[in-house]
This record gives C-alpha cells, sequence and structure tokens, in this order.
C-alpha cells in the first residue's frame, strides 16, 4: 500500500497502517470536535449562536468528515484485500454490523429531532407500532 508497516507483537497476520491508523485518529478526534461544538451550541454555551444546518463553516466540516471517513474505510477494505481477506469474511463482518440495528437504542431531545445520545442496549425491546 505504499506506506509503512508494522508488524502486531503476538499475532501472525496482523499488520497495522501507521498513516492510516493516523488518518483514523484524525477523523475520530475532529468529528469529537464537532459534537462537542455542537452540544455546546445547542446548550447556549457558544456565542454568537451558530447554525449547524446551513452555517458553510459548519456544512462543510460535516461533510469532510463523513468524507475522511469514508475514505479511510475504503482504505482499510483494500489493505484487508491485499492482506488476503475473503469475501465471506468481509460480508460476515456487514451482518455483524447490520445485526447491531437490534441493539441500538437512539434518545432524542425533547424537539424529537436532535439525537442526544446512542448506544448499545442488549435489553431493548422493539415497541409495538
Amino acid at each position: 500500500m505504499g506506506q509503512p508497516k508494522t508488524r502486531v507483537p503476538g499475532a501472525e497476520h496482523a499488520v497495522r497502517f501507521g498513516r492510516l491508523d493516523a488518518l483514523r485518529g484524525l477523523a475520530m478526534v475532529w468529528m469529537a470536535l464537532y459534537h462537542f461544538a455542537f452540544d455546546l451550541n445547542h446548550f447556549g454555551w457558544l456565542q454568537p449562536k451558530h447554525n449547524f444546518y446551513t452555517d458553510a463553516l459548519w456544512t462543510v466540516q460535516r461533510s469532510a468528515i463523513v468524507t475522511l471517513f469514508l475514505f479511510c474505510a475504503g482504505l482499510s477494505l483494500a489493505a484487508a484485500l491485499d492482506a488476503g481477506q475473503t469475501w465471506t469474511r468481509f460480508w460476515r463482518r456487514w451482518a455483524q454490523i447490520a445485526e447491531a440495528d437490534k441493539v441500538l437504542r437512539v434518545i432524542l431531545l425533547a424537539d424529537g429531532e436532535t439525537v442526544h445520545n446512542a448506544f448499545v442496549d442488549r435489553s431493548f425491546k422493539e415497541r409495538e407500532r
């Protein structure tokens, strides 16, 4: 993949890509800072108040963060396929992700639209409508 590879001690086939890990870390820190600013604004602690849904400062950042995450996911998939990961293993992982919707709980604020928190709740039972 054109970047230095680091072997993980104790794992036969595990290889880390330092630059890819750093890029993923940047995406996570950037997302955390974005959400921190969103929360400060939501609770009125960011002055003057910003519109995170229309202001270019925030919409461009949101798009850039999502793009960076997808770029990292694509690079990770390419690295995994290059390392010999089978499509069976790939689709098994996707099935695990698809199953997560059965235990994911999303908490909305009083406005009914703003997501306050999302977390895994293994005792969650879907309500009948």
